[in-house]
């Protein structure tokens, strides 16, 4: 009896001891004048989930980033898809049913392209582009609309 009752005290403290852990490269955490910063560098995976008044989120740091999948607007008569994203060598928009003018915009707020649409579904090359966070932006006599795109 006594075999049984250790072995399950440990396997339970061994549960315990795994609780709260996260893979991750650095991390840090600071604080100064009432505020408290804490970042993890590396961590693979964070997404919140919401629905029905409760939100959950998954990951280290209890943010409120929210990760989807596919970039999808929809404007009055206009239903655009920008994919694939993160982008290699192409972009393609689909779903334009007017022209629009096209911007491309870096991280610094530098228009780095600029291009009017010739059909409903436009490929724009990214090959020329550095890997980072840009911005597409589409506007339209119908509307305008903004996409954060990816580049690998």
């Amino acid at each position: 009896m006594k075999t049984f009752i250790i072995t399950l005290l440990c396997t339970c403290a061994a549960f315990v001891s795994t609780a709260q852990q996260v893979v991750a490269s650095s991390g840090h955490t600071g604080t100064m004048t009432g505020y408290t910063v804490s970042w993890t560098l590396g961590e693979p995976v964070i997404e919140t989930f919401t629905g029905a008044g409760n939100m959950v989120t998954q990951g280290q740091h209890q943010t409120r980033l929210v990760v989807t999948a596919a970039n999808e607007i929809t404007l009055p008569g206009i239903e655009l898809m920008v994919f694939p994203n993160p982008a290699k060598n192409y972009l393609k928009i689909s779903g334009l049913k007017e022209q629009a003018t096209i911007k491309i915009i870096d991280i610094t707020g530098k228009i780095v392209f600029t291009g009017v649409t010739r059909s409903s579904d436009e490929i724009l090359s990214m090959e020329a582009f550095f890997p980072g966070i840009y911005l597409l932006s589409l506007d339209t006599p119908g509307g305008h609309a903004v996409f954060k795109v990816i580049k690998q």
